[in-house]
């Protein structure tokens, strides 16, 4: 249900009204006037926090009031019903409006009638499995083609000006904070730098062009946002790494009821040792990064759409996990192919540190199973040639 001009419907009080004036020019001349108001006026400082005052407290009687199931954002609320009561939820809205005299969309595209799936806030609700426990949630087909629309039209013009780059990271920055997913932080990130640059047209960077590409893909293989009964699992991850004689990892993970679920704990094979000591002689930084990433891989099934919390003893790596980039073409690789995990399985994450008395994967990292096999954790091997083919794909 859609508000009509909603900041008009709400007048100023007296004493406000005797002082506030607006100034304008008159139509035909240049002459300005001082027009008097009557109603919030639009763009105010004070009309925001007023008009929400008022949003807030129509949806809180619909909640207590009338036991309605909805939301409010500013003019706009949303409300779901069972089907049996969806008649009598209307009905009782609707009426809630007209005692209060307050108008809203009778007709037209914003006079909406209850459906399982529908669209509110350029957003398409999918409630046809929410008998199972499952709502989706995906950006409107026109919002996701205006947004194809515009990059193909960049990289086929191949230029571009500041305030149009600055445009898109605005659109995009909305977009991808919607679907949950860091994948393309750095690469919005990245189109910052071509917004400070002179205002006139410019031919357009390989840099840019490269980037506006991996955005195209992104924006095009963008799915459904599932929320289900999984969103209250919260797992926990400890992750270690070590670079002692050989390069080695492990990780542990607690399930939702705190028992533990299951560790690994190898040390690198061979290929893969040669591989993260040719990129430094000491390369702790990408080791403590890699069991983050093999986690998600040996245990996406449980951790599918769930909250995971993860536990790292390396702060650079956690830094780098919560920014989405590395600080070395593998480390970025690693967390690269990371956030892509992340975003297909719609993992909630969090990064924490953890001291290394405190870390339960230690053990593992170094080859004692000792404590973890007294906890009943179950060992998991981990599937080399995927990890290989993960990291030896770098992230520019």
């Amino acid at each position: 249900m859609d508000l009509k001009s909603a900041y008009k419907q709400f007048g100023i009080c007296v004493e406000d009204r005797q002082r506030i004036r607006v100034a304008t020019r008159k139509p035909t001349t240049s002459e300005i006037v001082l027009l008097m108001v009557n109603a919030l006026p639009f763009g105010a400082t004070g009309s925001v926090s007023g008009f929400l005052r008022i949003s807030m407290f129509l949806w809180f009687l619909g909640v207590v009031g009338l036991r309605l199931a909805w939301t409010s954002f500013y003019d706009d609320y949303t409300m779901i019903s069972r089907e049996d009561c969806a008649s009598n939820a209307a009905w009782s809205a609707e009426c809630l409006f007209e005692l209060l005299g307050i108008l809203y969309a009778k007709e037209g595209k914003k006079a909406t009638t209850f459906d399982r799936t529908f669209g509110s806030l350029g957003v398409i609700f999918d409630l046809s499995e929410i008998a199972c426990g499952t709502i989706s949630l995906v950006h409107t087909e026109s919002r996701r083609n205006e947004l194809v629309a515009t990059i193909e039209e960049m990289l086929k013009e191949q230029s571009f000006t500041a305030k149009s780059v600055e445009r898109l990271r605005g659109r995009l920055l909305w977009y991808e904070n919607f679907v949950c997913g860091r994948q393309a932080n750095v690469l919005v990130a990245s189109l910052s730098k071509f917004i400070n640059g002179v205002k006139h047209t410019q031919n357009m960077s390989d840099e840019l062009g490269v980037t506006l590409k991996l955005l195209l893909d992104r924006v095009r293989a963008g799915k459904p946002i599932v929320v289900s009964r999984k969103l209250f699992s919260t797992w926990v991850c400890f992750t270690d790494g070590a670079c002692e004689n050989k390069a080695s990892m492990g990780a542990v993970l607690i399930g939702p009821t705190g028992t533990a679920f299951g560790y690994f704990g190898e040390e690198f094979p061979d290929e893969i040792q040669s591989f993260f000591y040719r990129e430094s002689k000491h390369p702790i930084y990408e080791v403590e990064l890699l069991p983050a990433l093999v986690a998600v891989i040996v245990w996406r099934e449980v951790l599918q759409s769930c909250q995971v919390v993860f536990y790292i003893d390396n702060e650079a790596a956690k830094t780098g996990l919560i920014r989405g980039a590395g600080a070395t073409p593998l480390a970025n690789a690693i967390i690269g192919n990371f956030c892509i995990a992340e975003a297909e399985l719609q993992l909630k994450t969090w990064f924490n540190r953890v001291p290394t008395h405190s870390n339960l994967s230690d053990g593992p990292s170094r080859q004692d199973f000792e404590l973890v096999n007294a906890l009943g954790c179950t060992r998991f091997e981990i599937p080399w040639s995927t990890v290989s083919g993960f990291i030896s794909s770098r992230r520019g």
